[in-house]
């Protein structure tokens, strides 16, 4: 199975740049985005505000509703 991965940067959503502030940010996006997307301090990045997405065996059309809805929450939470 082919796994791609993306990084985004959502510092400027971080209330602070801690880890439970970036789990904070990741229930939201879950209940309002509706995707699930895991924090850069679960991966050992070192700076608070990275998020990976992680998409395995889905097509064009999904990936782009994906990203349109991160989109959406970023644009609604500026």
């Amino acid at each position: 199975m082919l796994k791609k991965q993306c990084w985004v940067d959502l510092r400027t959503l971080l209330k602070k740049p801690t880890p439970d502030a970036e789990e904070s940010l990741r229930k939201l996006i879950i209940n309002e985005a509706k995707l699930n997307i895991s924090p850069g301090s679960s991966f050992s990045c070192s700076e608070a505000g990275w998020f990976r997405i992680c998409f395995a065996n889905i097509d064009d059309q999904t990936m782009e509703i994906a990203l349109q809805r991160i989109q959406k929450f970023v644009q609604s939470n500026t």
